[in-house]
């Protein structure tokens, strides 16, 4: 049987599974036949992947084309403690406590156990597709494993990803809210949430964020009252508009409720059409008759 390239000595040593129970099926078929019978439908091997590698697969330009030399133009050796640390984060260790164990900062273990994930799947890549056929009719991960003769974690890595973000705990929690409420960075709220700064942002700009009270992005604030970026400055800049409450790197945030306050009391005045904001009224009827009012030779 054909093996994909060999991995560090470390993938001998067996945790437990996701998704699946250890227990041997179909005993009285050979692995050529399970493997005959996982033909893929996939029609690319990128698909056959958990749909959450695609950003790092984005972020690292691999295609399924560039793959293997995506891997063969790697400088460095894959170091045994990183290839443990995907182990522990499929275990259910979270990407601060990897990051602690590691002593990195959280971004650069973030960056680590995603590339070694991908290094670790990536040699068995045109394999996946049946893998991923197996999986969807229902064999159990270790048969599957077995048949392809490969460690069951790397399927379990490349078809599931990561393991679901758990429940924070309520120490976590108002950590957190202490740390929001203070108005500190969002690296510094996303640490004690296990999230990365960007996830946090990401959060806030979807309205998914769990933390109150909301903070207002400055492309929210934008959106809401119908402003483009440079009228936004402009009116910051002459007092028009309050300044932001928070300025974390190249993102400015609001507090909503100060937001709120202001629209209540700066007497605005909206365009019907657009709902967009203007200061005076002025300005909105100019508005409406350049945007939203058809040449005379059109209405006719």
């Amino acid at each position: 049987m054909t093996r994909g390239p060999a991995v560090p000595a470390i993938l001998t040593h067996q945790t437990p599974l996701r998704h699946t129970t250890r227990h041997s099926a179909y005993p009285e078929h050979s692995r050529a036949d399970h493997r005959a019978g996982w033909r893929p439908v996939h029609a690319s091997a990128i698909d056959a992947l958990s749909p959450s590698w695609l950003p790092t697969l984005d972020e690292e330009g691999i295609t399924e084309e560039s793959a293997q030399l995506w891997l063969a133009t790697r400088r460095d050796t894959l170091k045994d403690n990183h290839v443990h640390a995907v182990w522990r984060r499929l275990e259910g260790a979270t990407v601060t406590q990897l990051s602690q164990e590691l002593g990195l900062e959280r971004r650069r273990a973030h960056t680590i156990l995603h590339r070694a994930a991908l290094r670790l799947f990536l040699p068995h890549l045109e394999h996946v597709p049946g893998w991923r056929r197996a999986h969807d009719d229902g064999a159990d991960v270790a048969v599957i494993a077995d048949a392809f003769d490969i460690d069951p974690r790397l399927i379990d890595l490349a078809l599931n990803g990561w393991p679901p973000r758990t429940a924070r705990s309520a120490p976590d929690l108002a950590q957190a809210h202490q740390r929001w409420t203070a108005g500190e960075a969002f690296a510094s709220v996303a640490a004690a949430l296990d999230l990365t700064r960007a996830q946090l942002i990401r959060e806030c700009a979807d309205d998914r964020s769990i933390l109150a009270p909301p903070r207002l992005l400055r492309r929210q604030v934008e959106q809401r009252l119908g402003w483009q970026h440079a009228v936004l400055s402009r009116y910051i800049r002459l007092d028009h508009f309050p300044a932001p409450d928070g300025i974390d790197g190249n993102t400015s945030w609001w507090w909503e409720s100060n937001v709120e306050s202001w629209i209540d009391t700066a007497n605005l005045r909206w365009c019907p059409e657009c709902q967009r904001a203007f200061l005076g009224d002025r300005g909105r009827r100019g508005h409406i008759t350049r945007i939203h009012s058809p040449p005379a030779s059109q209405s006719e």
